[in-house]
């Protein structure tokens, strides 16, 4: 998708849609959530993430592994060193 980005020239035109809303998050639905990333789709698992922790009374199990090539490439840091922290 990067590559499609880069190739455009000033003035070009992209058709976008969404998001599209595939599943209805359900507090307690699932015991156990495994989410898995990489790169900017990190982003979209830290809404759920955070959707589950913000919701009181929910109880569900949330396991997120996501992998960068580099550690400067890690987006949201600050919010996963902060989910790291208080997740215990």
């Amino acid at each position: 998708m990067s590559k499609f980005f880069a190739n455009l020239d000033v003035g070009d035109q992209v058709e976008m849609q969404g998001p599209i809303k595939k599943l209805q998050y359900e507090p307690n639905k699932y015991r156990h959530i495994v989410m898995l990333a990489g790169g900017s789709g990190l982003t979209p698992m830290t809404q759920v993430a955070d959707k589950i922790l913000r919701t009181d009374g929910d109880n569900t199990k949330v396991t997120l592994l996501f992998a960068n090539r580099t550690e400067d490439d890690i987006l949201a840091r600050d919010w996963c060193v902060m989910l790291v922290l208080f997740s215990v």
